[in-house]
């Protein structure tokens, strides 16, 4: 999953919020194409801390989206504030994401309503 999130990070650079987008539809779509795999990663009950391997690889998806958001804010922008905006921009693609694979999103969205609203929510999480 690292790989794919950085590719499409570096992808869709260029655009103003293009990468963070791409991490959010790269995240969404893994989801609905590995759901066993998104479930297996992300719905334990316990935290990946006993296991080094696996939370290794966690932050280092986690430090993409951080270097992403980095990017766009302004320079001098305080660590904890770029934390902070890349927790929730995760905290709303986990969401969608889960609420797509257990079909409980109440929209049937189509592929470009959804990349419409990672754009929508991508502007308000990153704007000053």
């Amino acid at each position: 999953m690292r790989d794919q999130m950085d590719e499409a990070a570096l992808g869709a650079r260029g655009a103003p919020l293009g990468p963070i987008i791409a991490l959010g539809m790269c995240y969404a779509n893994f989801a609905r194409t590995e759901p066993g795999v998104f479930r297996l990663m992300f719905g334990l009950t316990d935290s990946h801390e006993g296991d080094q391997e696996i939370k290794e690889r966690g932050d280092a998806c986690a430090e993409i989206v951080r270097r992403e958001v980095r990017l766009i804010l302004p320079q001098g922008t305080p660590e904890l504030e770029i934390a902070r905006r890349a927790h929730m921009l995760h905290m709303f693609v986990h969401g969608h994401a889960f609420l797509e694979i257990d079909g409980k999103n109440d929209f049937d969205l189509t592929p470009e309503q959804e990349h419409g609203l990672m754009v929508d929510i991508a502007a308000r999480i990153m704007r000053d």
